[in-house]
């Protein structure tokens, strides 16, 4: 039973496969997610013409961030993480799309969209802790270990900033966007590691267990609220 001292084989096998899966998507999502922290403010400078606007866009991803993790709890209610995870890694490729087109076009309205929709693949990364914590025996150690790739994600991407500017200006693109650029690719690659490897779906495994007393997409969901 999850979140017993001891597990049978069969569950322990699904706890090492589903963390090993949590990882990878995680190294990647917190790398993508470099484009909205860092790539951002130097975008927003630049399409706006002045500092005054450069916080602007982180400003949005966290109004992003806040709206999906709402969502995306619903959708893990109903579907599973395995869904929930991978639409909202989705949509933050989606919207690290529209900030290319908007460094192309010189959209500032189209900028800000963009980094709100981002803000889905911020929800992922954080929502992904809870899926960590479904059939692990060890939670804390679990929820430890995948916040801990997020972070080594996160630290690599800003990195990345010069290389990256050199592809987006290899097209012709302002050097900030390169980041936006990788973190397409970034998502894409998480939400397929996770439509394609997360099964059997870590929550519905758990609420099979122990159906009536324990739901833990919706006490997820509120606690990240909290914490965003």
């Amino acid at each position: 039973m999850p979140g017993s001292p001891s597990s049978p084989p069969t569950l322990r096998l699904l706890q090492r496969r589903t963390m090993r899966v949590l990882v990878v998507a995680q190294l990647l999502g917190a790398c993508g997610l470099a484009a909205g922290g860092t790539a951002g403010a130097l975008l927003a400078e630049q399409l706006s013409g002045g500092p005054a606007a450069a916080g602007l866009p982180l400003a949005m991803l966290v109004l992003g961030s806040g709206l999906a993790a709402v969502v995306v709890t619903r959708v893990m209610s109903s579907h599973g993480r395995r869904v929930g995870l991978s639409a909202a890694y989705l949509a933050g490729a989606v919207g690290a799309g529209q900030v290319v087109a908007a460094a192309a076009w010189g959209s500032w309205p189209l900028l800000l969209a963009g980094c709100g929709l981002l803000g889905g693949g911020n929800a992922a990364v954080m929502l992904a802790r809870y899926a960590a914590a479904d059939v692990a025996s060890r939670r804390a150690r679990s929820i430890s270990v995948v916040v801990a790739a997020a972070s080594v994600g996160a630290v690599v991407g800003p990195n990345l900033l010069g290389p990256a500017g050199a592809l987006a200006g290899a097209v012709g693109l302002p050097a900030p966007t390169g980041l936006f650029l990788l973190a397409i690719p970034a998502f894409l690659g998480a939400a397929l590691v996770l439509v394609l490897f997360l099964r059997p779906d870590p929550l519905q495994v758990a609420e099979a267990a122990t159906p009536t007393t324990r739901r833990p997409a919706t006490a997820g969901g509120r606690a990240e609220l909290a914490s965003l």
